[in-house]
């Protein structure tokens, strides 16, 4: 399927003003939730839209898995600091966001490299995306799990 230049920019738009919209829908709604049920949340929306974009069969297809991607990333840009902190405590805060800051970005230079060393093996970005759901979809489980763990 070819999008053409129109389509795939319509695509980088709609991921952008997502970003946008999740960050602000964060603001009103966020409080309601805990950040660990967020993360869970939004570990699970996110999987989900690479299944879209793994499986994207459809310019419609595509649009929605990249607007759902686009609306966890604005949650999770904010929420990254917001779940340390409920996890670890604001005492511990200082001492443990910087290595978990670190193996962020660690992940965000060396994941594109992976990913392109899959996609030039496999010839498409299907198992990219197969890979990256299931990476979520297991944190999103161990994320339950934890907070199971901590309240016995």
């Amino acid at each position: 399927m070819s999008l053409g230049l129109i389509g795939a920019a319509s695509i980088v738009t709609v991921t952008t003003l997502m970003g946008m919209v999740g960050r602000v829908g964060f603001m009103l709604v966020g409080p309601r939730l805990s950040p660990r049920v967020w993360v869970a949340l939004m570990f699970a929306i996110q999987a989900t839209s690479f299944l879209l974009l793994a499986t994207g069969s459809s310019p419609t297809q595509l649009l929605i898995g990249s607007a759902l991607f686009g609306l966890t990333m604005g949650v999770i840009v904010v929420l990254q600091p917001l779940a340390t902190a409920a996890v670890f405590g604001q005492q511990a805060f200082g001492r443990i966001y910087g290595p978990i800051y670190m193996s962020i970005r660690i992940g965000s230079g060396a994941g594109p490299l992976l990913a392109g060393v899959l996609v030039a093996t496999t010839g498409n970005y299907e198992a990219v995306w197969f890979l990256l759901a299931a990476a979520l979809f297991a944190g999103g489980v161990g994320i339950f799990g934890a907070m199971s763990a901590a309240r016995s």
